[in-house]
């Protein structure tokens, strides 16, 4: 059995975070960057003698759910020297096995970061202080000493210091009044998938949306990507309790809203001021879209406020400089996650907005997937992945670990279905006749019984895991934006089966919502619902364009073509998937 799963969510975004101080270093010779002046100060020895003084090391802390944060830093002159920081916590730790620490960061000045990290193995001991260390821009990691694991959790924070001045970074902010928690697993649950039968796909239910490419009403579009680059076209969607299925229309910057009963045509479009990447919407009906892009000071990334109705309610800018971040809805909650930082919350349970301050204090490490709970994840590809589901004050309930003999991408979605857990991953193979690519959707019980296994075909996806492509709907099924420049867009819904009454691998739950136009395995089919007038909603104003000094369109195409595959194809350059990787970014599109 692996039990090297420590570095999984580091080495996750270790290749999206090289890029971006590649990319950032280039974009600071640009006078908007070139205002960021490092703040003098200590001499080195002096700060490594403050990094070594202990940090409110008391035993009082806090489980990492209560105050939780996941170390998004403030760009505050006094903090300035810091750009960026993450320090993510190791997750799930199997017994016996190595557990490690790592941190990075990315300075104004490009020096060197001093970095102390403290563990402690009980919540109800004190933190104790690892060795500080300094290096360059980059990471730095620690061993946990073996004293330390004994118990069932392992609790840290880390602090960070720029070497040529500024304020320390605490991550999570709270530090020893609310650090990260890992827990330590005895034996969690194997669910062995074994081989993957490729070919083996699942005909959908039926089709809730479609539109043809282009850019006319009620058509999509496409970007067609030059040498080099990634195409893209809508990118994400979601549905509502009434069963309207909400795309985003990325390229022609609008949303499309298809009443039950209507695929072929639009009920509702909103016109939008920047681009939509992704989108979630509330149990009560509000839609959250996330727009903008990484670092355009003149795009940002802001997150709007719909009605079902189409009015605009609010827009708020969002911390976090990501623009492939997958949005989820929690009590009410948006959530983002930005792979740097973990999961922002965008509102508080009232619908209010949060300001980038309180969005950054309130960041989570772990995916809120239902009220109260939290999924740790932490995989070790490629045959491998560990994942837990904690109560968000941090007791660990249940932890499964998911082995497969055919390789795992690192493309994941989780969702929660009547008590089980849904988990949607890419799987791939090299084969003599082609490289064949596939997503294959489990579904168990808390007591590890597969309750529905299936196929997906990979090649209806444009875009290869950039966004949202997957969601359990409120009524219990699964529905997949399947799209391709040739033929457009659709929205195909399928039946994920459930487990008898009665039966060991049943959870009691409370019933899922019946949305209109959706029908129980027994009897497929449902009348339509009535057909709505079509509506527009008028944009609101746009951002201002670009100054003098504003990135390209070839440079902005560059930053928004797709850092999860980036990522993924370097992670295999630098050998830590451990397995022969397609030689094209993304999949082959089927015409």
């Amino acid at each position: 059995m692996n039990t090297s799963v420590t570095n999984h969510r580091a080495s996750r975004i270790r290749p999206v975070t090289s890029w971006l101080r590649a990319d950032r270093a280039r974009i600071r010779q640009r006078p908007a960057f070139r205002s960021v002046a490092a703040l003098a100060g200590m001499s080195l020895a002096a700060m490594i003698a403050a990094a070594s003084a202990p940090a409110s090391a008391g035993a009082g802390g806090r489980a990492a759910g209560t105050t939780p944060g996941a170390g998004a830093v403030s760009r505050s002159p006094a903090s300035a020297g810091i750009l960026d920081a993450q320090a993510p916590p190791p997750g799930l730790l199997l017994r016996g096995g190595p557990a490690t620490l790592s941190a990075l960061a990315d300075t104004s000045d490009g020096g060197s970061v001093i970095y102390t990290a403290y563990v402690r193995g009980s919540p109800k001991t004190g933190f104790t202080r690892l060795a500080t260390r300094v290096s360059g821009e980059g990471s730095t990691q620690w061993r946990v000493p073996a004293r330390f694991l004994t118990g069932s959790v392992l609790e840290d924070y880390v602090v960070l210091r720029d070497s040529e001045g500024g304020h320390p970074v605490t991550i999570p902010p709270a530090g020893a009044r609310a650090p990260f928690r890992s827990w330590i697993l005895d034996n969690p649950v194997t669910i062995a998938l074994g081989a993957h039968r490729f070919g083996n796909l699942r005909k959908p239910q039926s089709i809730v949306a479609r539109a043809p490419a282009g850019s006319g009403p009620g058509q999509v579009g496409f970007y067609t990507p030059r040498p080099g680059e990634v195409g893209f076209g809508p990118s994400s969607f979601d549905v509502a309790r009434d069963g309207t299925v909400w795309v985003a229309d990325r390229v022609n910057r609008r949303l499309l809203a298809y009443a039950p009963g209507e695929a072929r045509h639009p009920q509702r479009t909103i016109t939008m001021p920047q681009e939509p990447l992704e989108l979630v919407i509330a149990p009560r009906g509000t839609i959250y879209v996330l727009a903008g892009a990484a670092f355009h000071s003149w795009d940002p990334r802001t997150v709007y406020a719909f009605s079902p109705d189409g009015a605009r309610l609010w827009a708020v800018p969002v911390a976090g400089e990501l623009f492939n971040s997958n949005m989820r809805v929690d009590r009410g909650i948006p959530w983002i996650h930005d792979q740097l930082r973990g999961w922002i919350p965008v509102t508080n349970r009232a619908g209010t907005p949060l300001t980038t301050a309180q969005q950054i204090r309130r960041t989570v490490p772990y995916q809120p997937i239902a009220p109260g709970l939290q999924l740790p994840d932490t995989g070790t590809y490629p045959h491998e992945d560990t994942i837990g589901l904690a109560t968000s004050t941090g007791t660990l309930r249940h932890a499964w670990r998911l082995t497969s003999r055919t390789a795992f991408q690192p493309i994941w979605e989780q969702a929660m279905a009547g008590g089980d857990v849904v988990e949607m991953a890419g799987v791939a193979k090299q084969t003599s006749s082609g490289y064949l690519q596939e997503f294959l959707v489990v579904r168990f019980s808390p007591a590890g019984h597969i309750v529905d296994q299936f196929s997906l075909d990979a090649r209806q996806s444009y875009q290869w895991g950039e966004f949202t492509r997957m969601r359990v709907g409120p009524d219990g099924l699964l529905y997949y934006l399947q799209t391709s420049p040739k033929w457009g867009m659709r929205v195909a819904r399928y039946h994920l089966l459930s487990a008898p009454a009665g039966s060991p691998a049943a959870a009691p739950a409370p019933p899922a919502a019946t949305l209109p136009g959706s029908a129980p395995p027994s009897s497929p089919g449902a009348s339509p619902a009535p057909s709505k007038s079509h509506a527009t909603t008028p944009a609101p104003a746009a951002p201002a364009g670009p100054p003098g000094g504003g990135l390209s369109t070839a440079e902005r195409i560059a930053l928004s073509a797709g850092i999860g595959t980036l990522a993924a194809l370097a992670a295999a350059a630098a050998g830590l998937t451990g397995r022969r990787r397609h030689t094209g970014a993304p999949p082959t599109p089927q015409h």
